[in-house]
C-alpha cells in the first residue's frame, strides 16, 4: 500500500526527488498545455459525475482490456454501485474525479476520495493514443499537488505494488488482514484458507479452480 507523506509544499517535495523525475514533472505538463491547450477539470456539480465517471471507465477500459476483453473493475453491478458512490461523495465533500481535457475530449481521468485527511487514490484511466505524452504522469502529478496545495497529510494509491506507484511513494506500511470466524464451520474456513496461502502458486492455482 505505497503512500506518499503530503508534508511541506510541492516544490520542497519535488526537489527531494530525482533530476529525472522533477524533469518530467515540469517539463511534460508545460509542453502539453502549450502545444494541445490541456485543461484539468475537478468534478463539482452533480450534473456532471454520470459523464466524467463514465469518461474514467472508459479510458480504463481503453487502457487496460486485453484483446477487446474487458477488465471486470466496474463490470456488471459494479458500474451502478460507482455511479451511486460517486454520487454520494459529492454531496458529502469527499469525492475527487480530476477529468484532463483537450478540446474538451477527455483523454485521461481519475477517480478518488478525500477522508481523515488523507487523498485516497482508487482509479486511473488514460487514452492509449496519448501514451508518448505520458498523460497519465501529467495527471498523476497534477493530482498529487492539488493534495499539497490543499493541506492533506497523506496521499494513498492503495493496494497494489506497480512500479509508476513507487516513482512518487516515499514510503510502504504494508497490508494487514483480521479475520474473526464465528462458529466452528467459518474456523475451518479459515484454517483451511491460511494452510492454501502457504501452499506454492503451482499448488494452489488447481485448488483455486476448482473451489471456484
Amino acid at each position: 500500500t505505497p503512500l506518499v507523506h503530503v508534508t511541506g509544499t510541492w516544490d520542497a517535495w519535488l526537489a527531494g526527488k530525482s533530476s529525472n523525475f522533477r524533469g518530467r514533472a515540469r517539463r511534460l505538463e508545460r509542453k502539453l498545455v502549450r502545444e494541445h491547450a490541456l485543461t484539468f477539470r475537478l468534478t463539482e456539480r452533480p450534473e456532471d459525475v454520470q459523464a466524467d465517471l463514465d469518461a474514467v471507465i472508459r479510458l480504463h477500459e481503453a487502457r487496460w482490456a486485453h484483446d477487446g476483453v474487458p477488465t471486470g473493475a466496474f463490470a456488471g453491478a459494479r458500474r451502478a454501485f460507482h455511479h451511486d458512490v460517486a454520487r454520494r461523495a459529492l454531496h458529502n465533500g469527499s469525492l475527487r474525479l480530476w477529468v484532463a481535457e483537450v478540446d474538451e475530449c477527455p483523454i485521461a481521468a481519475y477517480y478518488g476520495f478525500r477522508a481523515g485527511g488523507s487523498e485516497w487514490y482508487y482509479q486511473l484511466g488514460r487514452d492509449p493514443a496519448w501514451n508518448a505524452a505520458s498523460i497519465g504522469f501529467v495527471l498523476l502529478t497534477h493530482v498529487l499537488r492539488s493534495a499539497f496545495e490543499d493541506g492533506l497529510r497523506c496521499f494513498r494509491f492503495g493496494l497494489g505494488g506497480e512500479d509508476y506507484k513507487d516513482r512518487f511513494a516515499d514510503a510502504d506500511p504494508g497490508l494487514h488482514t483480521a479475520v474473526l470466524a464465528a462458529g466452528i464451520v467459518n474456523a475451518t474456513t479459515v484454517a483451511a484458507a491460511r494452510g492454501l496461502r502457504r501452499l506454492p502458486e503451482r499448488a494452489r492455482r488447481p485448488l483455486l479452480s476448482r473451489a471456484g
